[in-house]
């Protein structure tokens, strides 16, 4: 099996393309079926990128609220005090 490089993006000023740091055993870098596995997992990971922002959105959304009911309760329970 052929050696082919895994490149580092450590790039200097005077450097256009990127040089090989590390060599694995591994099929070719631009074999069409890998750059295609490497896009469906870059897909996936958007997408679960995609799930998670709208969990954390919801879930901001739901804190807001508490703290709005929050607030009133405290209001209400202060005004009671004072009676």
């Amino acid at each position: 099996m052929k050696m082919w490089p895994i490149v580092s993006y450590k790039l200097s000023t005077q450097e256009s393309c990127p040089t090989p740091s590390v060599w694995v055993t591994a099929p070719c870098w631009t074999d069409a079926p890998l750059l295609t596995a490497a896009e469906q997992v870059g897909q996936s990971i958007l997408e679960n990128l995609g799930q998670d922002r709208e969990k954390i959105q919801r879930a901001r959304d739901r804190l807001r609220e508490t703290d709005t009911n929050l607030g009133k309760s405290s209001r209400i329970l202060t005004g009671m005090l004072r009676r």
